[in-house]
C-alpha cells in the first residue's frame, strides 16, 4: 500500500504539518510505514487515517487507526501509533476528495 501511495499520481507526499493542514482542508490523508521498514521488521505494515485535529509536538497529526486482532484509537496524535524508533519514518500522503 505504501509503495502505491508513493508512486500514484493521485497522491502527494507531505510531512506531518502538511498532513494536518490537508485534513483540516478536507483532503483524504493517510499515513503509513511498510512492515519491512519498521525498526523491528514485521510481516505487516501499519496505515492510519489522518483527521482534522491538533498537531502534537509540531510534527504529529491526529488520526484514527486499528490493529490486527482488534483495538485501535480515535482522534489521537500519530506519535502514539508507532514506536519512537519508527514514528519519524512514517510517510504521510494526501489526495483531494472529488
Amino acid at each position: 500500500m505504501i509503495t502505491l501511495l508513493k508512486s500514484h499520481s493521485a497522491w502527494t507526499t507531505i510531512d506531518g504539518r502538511g498532513a494536518k493542514e490537508a485534513a483540516d482542508d478536507g483532503d483524504f490523508v493517510v499515513a503509513g510505514l511498510s512492515g519491512a521498514k519498521i525498526d523491528l521488521p514485521k510481516a505487516h505494515g501499519h496505515v492510519i487515517v489522518i483527521v482534522s485535529g491538533p498537531l502534537a509536538d509540531s510534527a504529529y497529526p491526529t488520526a484514527y487507526w486499528g490493529t490486527l486482532g482488534g483495538g485501535g484509537e480515535r482522534k489521537i496524535p500519530i506519535n502514539w501509533s508507532w514506536r519512537r524508533a519508527d514514528r519519524d519514518n512514517v510517510g504521510c500522503f494526501k489526495s483531494p476528495i472529488a
